[in-house]
Formats: structure tokens, C-alpha cells, sequence
């Protein structure tokens, strides 16, 4: 997932609210990773943290 698009979505998302990503997409290796909590490495659902 593009680091701007990431960016677009992080205000918009409630605090600890859902994010789920398709199987080609990932939060690793980006800024972001740390402010979401990884629910299920295969099916790619992410709860914010902060």
C-alpha cells in the first residue's frame, strides 16, 4: 500500500478501529507499522493502536 494512502487513512480511522488490507498489501517496513497492532498475519487485519 502507498505511504500516502497510509497517511490518507490513518486520521480517518477511529482510535482502535479496524484496517484490513488485501493478501499483496502489508503495514510492515513502513512508518505506520507501530501504530497498529497486526490481528492475523494471513488474512491482513490491522486494529489501531494510537
Amino acid at each position: 500500500m502507498d505511504h500516502r494512502c497510509r497517511a490518507a487513512f490513518k486520521p480517518g480511522l477511529l482510535r482502535l478501529g479496524y484496517l484490513g488490507l488485501s493478501s499483496k498489501e502489508s503495514l510492515r517496513y513502513t512508518p505506520h507499522q507501530h501504530a497498529y497492532e497486526e490481528l492475523s498475519e494471513t488474512e491482513r487485519f490491522y486494529r489501531r493502536l494510537r
